[in-house]
């Protein structure tokens, strides 16, 4: 099947807001899931929305901690996010 980018971008966030994540975390996962797709990884695309979108409505969001920080490395404790949002959040900080 071929679907369109934008049209396959705009169902996946929608369908990820509409589990209440918020507009920046659900672009995140979709551009991700999108992103795998395109390279030809569809094990790693959007196969896995249904199950994140379980994951999304089954958890309550708290807030990343930094457990330790060093010079060279950090330890992260995700709380329980989803792992795309927090190894973006390590990734670019």
């Amino acid at each position: 099947m071929i679907v369109d980018v934008e049209e396959l971008r705009s169902l996946c966030q929608k369908v990820l807001t509409d589990r209440e994540l918020s507009d920046s975390d659900s672009l995140i996962a979709t551009d991700i899931l999108i992103e795998a797709e395109l390279r030809g990884r569809p094990t790693h695309g959007v196969i896995r929305l249904p199950a994140i979108a379980d994951r999304v409505n089954s958890s309550a969001r708290k807030p990343m901690l930094l457990v330790k920080d060093g010079p060279v490395s950090a330890s992260v404790d995700g709380q329980e996010n989803l792992g795309y949002l927090v190894a973006h959040r390590c990734a670019v900080r």
